[in-house]
């Protein structure tokens, strides 16, 4: 049975309400599970924001092994956001691509742009990035970017994917930027430097100063909001209804992110369960009765030091809300 046509979808909030609650907010974090709304909600949001938005589809693989050269388009945004609207507006049509690949965002940079967006590439990576030509000894040869002495197509995929989501948001055309799980591809260590990145306002406006919004859907724990929690948002999906839920907490927020870690404390290695007991002797006994009757089992008792509600409190800050 096919499912609710996209006209018939209710969002709560509105998205109009939601967009402009958060059209101050530097910084949007959608997650949640597999159809929960998460790419969908961009997808609206890029609707009704317009031209100035553009979002980033996860279709963004590319290879460039040369550039070519040329002048932006001045008509090319009215033509990106027809086909966009055109096709949204198709029910069996999934907008996933990205129009803007790699070549299409380097040649359109200015020079100092593109050495900014090398620079930032480089801090985030560690690698270094420059435009060389083919051949040295001609101006009209064809140029390529250099990664540490070999050109960037023979390089990590992973690296391309987040010279292109930085590249789009060098774009000064654009005060909007909506980003569907840009921890495709990245390690975890670049995923927690872009997210750092993204949430220090201050060195963004530095380097973004057009770039008034930047929101991001996501299955990844290490790219959720951690400067502002309420950032965050859960996407649910229940039939033709998609809630937007805020988090509030601490205790959301740790909820939302062992969510997204599998909800398993042992898929992380972590204990299955913590005993907490008040002193050295409790300490023996149970964990010697734990081992023997429970050898399979990763369970860890812990001394309270006489002071059990003490020590509960302070693994309940560590962990989040241990009564569910």
């Amino acid at each position: 049975m096919p499912g609710p046509r996209k006209q018939e979808l209710e969002f709560t909030p509105s998205l109009q309400l939601f967009a402009q609650a958060r059209s101050n907010a530097s910084l949007t974090v959608l997650s949640g599970g597999n159809n929960s709304g998460k790419s969908l909600t961009l997808k609206w949001l890029k609707s009704t924001l317009g031209r100035a938005a553009y979002m980033i589809g996860t279709n963004r693989f590319y290879h460039v092994y040369h550039f070519s050269t040329g002048l932006r388009d001045p008509n090319e945004l009215d033509s990106f956001e027809s086909t966009f609207q055109s096709q949204f507006a198709q029910d069996d049509y999934n907008h996933e691509q990205n129009t803007f690949d790699l070549n299409r965002i380097i040649i359109g940079l200015s020079d100092k742009r593109r050495a900014d967006l090398f620079a930032l590439c480089s801090d985030l990576i560690g690698n270094s990035f420059s435009m060389k030509k083919v051949d040295d000894d001609n101006d009209l040869s064809p140029r390529y970017i250099d990664m540490d002495g070999q050109n960037l197509a023979v390089g990590s995929t992973g690296t391309r994917l987040l010279m292109t989501i930085l590249g789009i948001c060098m774009d000064d055309r654009f005060s909007t930027v909506l980003i569907d799980e840009p921890e495709l591809g990245l390690s975890p260590r670049v995923q927690q430097a872009l997210v750092a990145f993204f949430d220090d306002v201050a060195v963004r406006k530095r380097i973004f100063p057009h770039l008034e919004r930047i929101y991001i859907a996501t299955h990844s724990h290490l790219l959720l909001s951690r400067s502002d929690i309420t950032s965050n948002y859960i996407t649910l999906k229940e039939g033709k209804r998609i809630t937007l839920q805020r988090v509030q907490t601490i205790s959301d927020f740790h909820r939302l992110q062992f969510n997204l870690l599998g909800n398993s404390l042992e898929s992380m290695f972590f204990p299955s369960a913590i005993i907490v007991v008040e002193g050295k002797t409790d300490y023996s006994y149970i964990d010697r009765l734990i081992e023997l009757l429970l050898p399979s089992r990763r369970v860890t008792v812990v001394q309270s030091g006489g002071d059990v509600k003490r020590k509960v409190h302070s693994l309940r800050e560590t962990l989040g809300d241990l009564e569910r």
